[in-house]
């Protein structure tokens, strides 16, 4: 599992460099390169409104839920988390959604969009929302909640394998998702205090 405490905005710049945060920028920028090298998965320049009625589109003909995945091209864990989502045999990836990504820049940008889903973001990027068919929303949180019990499982098969560990991997991702839903409803119901979102 990766511990995650998701990207943050700052609330002011520091007027000088301190060696360790000039060690957290290259390190950031070291783990940031193979993204860059593959391209980009957060389009500043898109229409975001436009790009999420076309995927509901999308998601009704198909009849899969969507992945409302927010984030933003300068966040470590957004480019790293981005790989993850197709990176899952299927399970997260577009097998079982239609996916799109909306550029939240600094916290600057579509910020009506994500306080439509829940304000999956509150708590810092990358943040997901799962909206069915219908355009209810299903799950609104850190995009790390939908990843975990997957990754849980394929490492119980991989230990265990057999009939149990079908059975145990089927217990874990049953816990660790209804304990996402609770998550997101607490996020949902209780927004974090401090965050004063803009459009």
């Amino acid at each position: 599992m990766i511990a995650h405490s998701g990207c943050r905005q700052q609330s002011a710049p520091a007027t000088t460099l301190c060696p360790v945060w000039l060690y957290l920028f290259l390190l950031c920028m070291v783990m940031a390169l193979p993204a860059m090298a593959a391209g980009l998965p957060y389009d500043e320049h898109a229409n975001a409104r436009v790009d999420l009625d076309d995927a509901m589109r999308a998601a009704r003909h198909s009849g899969k839920n969507m992945l409302v995945v927010y984030g933003a091209n300068w966040c470590a864990d957004c480019l790293r988390l981005d790989s993850r989502i197709h990176d899952n045999n299927g399970l997260l990836g577009d097998k079982r959604y239609v996916i799109v990504k909306v550029d939240v820049g600094r916290f600057d940008k579509n910020i009506d969009l994500a306080q439509m889903h829940g304000n999956p973001i509150s708590k810092g990027i990358p943040g997901a929302a799962v909206v069915s068919p219908d355009g209810q929303t299903l799950y609104s949180g850190p995009l790390i909640n939908l990843l975990e019990p997957y990754q849980s499982a394929k490492r119980l098969l991989r230990y265990t394998g057999g009939t149990l560990g079908i059975l145990l991997a089927a217990a874990i991702v049953l816990v660790l998702l209804r304990r996402a839903r609770l998550e997101g409803r607490t996020e949902k119901q209780n927004p974090h205090p401090g965050y004063k979102g803009t459009t």
